[in-house]
């Protein structure tokens, strides 16, 4: 037998003996205003099993997807929030992540008053290591291809840089022919290309509102503009939102999304609210519906 054949043998066993249980998170919106920078989040999951966790049920409590940083600096999760992956003979999880759980002990890496892009380096390091093995794991059939969201893993960073609004985004994504998790990358979503470094309004993960909501005629414009009618002319106009505004923005394009993709996208929806250097610390706002 060639080191080939044992290779593919090997593949195959993989594959009978690895189970998955995940869940992942579905969307984050952002707002920059002149005074604060807001992250929405909602409540809804998208839990897969694979193995013999086919036919399980999620019983644990929700994913925390937006957690503060040193009272300045928020991280969300975007897509796979929580992941359990179990191989038959061995006794124990063969790998473990619960996002609130993993970000919490960066935190503690933290220098003291830490900056969104040393936050973001730190972020980087930190996964790159946490999912070093996960080609093993997709090769051998841990995850429904049908089923994973691809961009697999991703975070936001949100927070003020000195005086700017910054928003980063740390991501992996999977290369299915080849069997690799490929990253992480990083990528600078704020401030972009335009000088206006105050002005942004951006829907991350599930998002069938972000490009509808700009044609007049399309119904996802006529249902936001009975949700905000006089937030939505500011927004597509680009102009200034106040922090009031900026909320029933966000909110409205979480119960936008909630509306069209429940129960992936659902209630509570948090607000959080991030001022700038100096003017206090983020705030978390809940609201029901």
């Amino acid at each position: 037998m060639n080191y080939l054949k044992r290779k593919n043998v090997f593949q195959f066993f993989v594959v009978i003996l690895l189970a998955c249980s995940c869940c992942y998170s579905t969307t984050v919106v952002f707002s920059v205003t002149p005074y604060g920078l807001l992250v929405g989040t909602e409540s809804g999951e998208l839990p897969t099993y694979v193995g013999s966790f086919a036919g399980t049920k999620r019983t644990g409590p929700s994913v925390e997807k937006a957690i503060i940083i040193q009272h300045r600096l928020v991280v969300t999760s975007l897509n796979l929030a929580d992941a359990e992956i179990t191989q038959a003979g061995k006794p124990n999880y063969v790998f473990r992540y619960h996002f609130k759980t993993w970000i919490a002990a960066i935190e503690k890496k933290c220098p003291k008053d830490v900056s969104a892009y040393a936050l973001t380096s730190l972020i980087e390091g930190e996964s790159r290591t946490t999912f070093k093995d996960f080609d093993k794991f997709i090769a051998g059939r841990a995850f429904n291809r049908n089923t994973t969201p691809n961009p697999f893993i991703e975070y936001y960073v949100a927070g003020y840089q000195t005086a700017t609004p910054v928003i980063t985004r740390i991501y992996f994504k999977i290369d299915w022919d080849k069997h690799r998790l490929v990253g992480p990358s990083v990528e600078r979503i704020h401030p972009d290309h335009d000088p206006r470094v105050n002005f942004a309004f951006l829907v991350a993960g599930r998002n069938e509102v972000g490009t509808q909501m700009q044609d007049k005629k399309s119904d996802a414009y006529k249902e936001m503009s009975r949700m905000i009618p006089q937030e939505l002319p500011k927004l597509l106009s680009e102009q200034d939102l106040t922090l009031s505004e900026a909320t029933n923005a966000c909110l409205a394009v979480l119960r936008y999304e909630t509306n069209h993709q429940k129960p992936l996208v659902a209630p509570p929806y948090a607000i959080l609210t991030i001022p700038p250097l100096g003017m206090g610390s983020v705030t978390r706002s809940i609201y029901a519906h």
